[in-house]
């Protein structure tokens, strides 16, 4: 047992039944579960951490979570890291389309600042994670502190909502599109060039944007494709 009074990490109340909290626990950490907005674990106050059994992260990049997760752990915090835990020699039993995991992952390796981390089993992710704050305790990096939640209900909270619903839009560059147009209608309504002016947004995230809102609903067409990518 790592006996470490020091080693405090926050831990969202949604990864509880998963059992990695207590096992951190057992090793000597303070483990505090709180409702966090973005990331699973929280080791120091710019460090934190988005955790994918094998099994989740293929269901995330089905249902596009993951890239929208990363890209708001990336903009909130100095260092993301995107944690897989299992044996990813077990892909082809899961997806007849392997490479389609591979590729989502380098694309978040060469086009964003998240880093990767392998473990093989929750224990090893549990060790990795204390081991990783004694060594950011020791770098005196600050110990990680919980951020005050909006309420659900406030105007403010739903405006962010609808911009944050936008693709690869997290809550840093929601607020920063909402100081720079005011409104959520003035963004939407937008020209492609202005939206791509506003720091951190760029060509890229700008088409994105204007394709979910020009492209003609088709949610069949839509559900045939995510099957094709991973099938």
């Amino acid at each position: 047992m790592i006996d470490d009074s020091s080693i405090i990490i926050i831990v969202d109340d949604r990864e509880e039944p998963s059992g990695l909290p207590q096992i951190l626990s057992s090793l000597g950490a303070n483990v505090t579960l709180a409702q966090l907005q973005v990331g699973d674990y929280l080791l120091s106050n710019d460090t934190a951490v988005e955790r994918k059994t094998i099994g989740d992260l293929l269901s995330s990049i089905y249902d596009g979570r993951l890239f929208r997760q990363c890209d708001e752990l990336a903009q909130r915090y100095a260092k993301p890291l995107l944690l897989i835990e299992g044996n990813l020699e077990d892909l082809p039993e899961l997806t007849r389309n392997p490479k389609a995991v591979y590729g989502a992952m380098a694309s978040l390796v060469l086009n964003s600042k998240i880093s990767l981390i392998y473990t093989p089993s929750i224990t090893a992710t549990a060790e990795l994670l204390v081991t990783m704050v004694g060594q950011l305790n020791r770098n005196n990096h600050r110990r990680p502190k919980i951020k005050k939640v909006r309420k659900k209900g406030d105007l403010v909270h739903q405006q962010l909502e609808i911009v944050t619903s936008l693709p690869f839009i997290g809550e840093t560059l929601g607020e920063r599109l909402l100081q720079h147009f005011k409104t959520p209608r003035a963004i939407l309504t937008a020209p492609l060039n202005a939206i791509a002016a506003v720091k951190g947004v760029g060509q890229v995230r700008a088409l994105r944007i204007r394709n979910a809102l020009t492209t003609a609903y088709s949610p069949s067409v839509e559900e045939s494709d995510r099957q094709t990518s991973l099938s």
